[in-house]
């Protein structure tokens, strides 16, 4: 089979056409060389990829099955609710994975030689690089310390029966429920 470039493209060249995680990826080479003493597994990008896919369509599966559950203002089962309880980091875990196949995938490219550090480098100062990272860092602990402050608000608020646990329609939403 001729790869892109004319060159061939063997069955070791082709590690994930089979799914087979213990082929290694020749890189680095000129057409028609290979070089195995700089080759690197395909594990970890293969169970990264495995991870980012398999979490997002399980939480897609767990929206799905919870609008079906709760359509018609039926109110969630408590089995669901400790299901979205156990899902509530896995946009992080699919976020990560994905991020981890996309860096581990671009190294090798480097480490191998095909392309120039020079020329992956891009013209930024250090100085911009450190401001945007703490601009960042600062900016998703705040979003951290809200998104945990509202869901301690809202379960204080739950437990002392100020939000009413049926969907009974209230006149007024920030009225007290009758008896609290």
């Amino acid at each position: 089979m001729a790869g892109l470039n004319g060159d061939v493209v063997t069955d070791q060249d082709r590690p994930i056409s089979d799914h087979r995680v213990d082929r290694r990826i020749n890189g680095g080479c000129a057409a028609g060389e290979t070089n195995r003493d700089t080759a690197r597994t395909v594990l970890s990008d293969s169970f990264g990829f495995r991870i980012m896919v398999g979490v997002g369509l399980l939480m897609l599966l767990v929206a799905w099955a919870g609008a079906w559950i709760m359509r018609k203002g039926r109110d969630a089962p408590d089995w669901l609710a400790r299901v979205l309880v156990g899902m509530t980091f896995s946009g992080w875990v699919a976020t990560v994975a994905g991020w981890y196949v996309s860096e581990i995938g671009r190294q090798p490219w480097l480490v191998q030689g095909v392309l120039k550090t020079v020329d992956a480098v891009g013209p930024v100062a250090a100085g911009s690089i450190m401001t945007s990272l703490t601009a960042y860092l600062l900016l998703y602990a705040g979003l951290l310390a809200a998104y945990i402050s509202v869901l301690f608000y809202l379960a204080s608020q739950a437990a002392a029966g100020y939000i009413p646990r049926e969907r009974e329609r209230l006149d007024n939403p920030l009225q007290q429920p009758a008896g609290a």
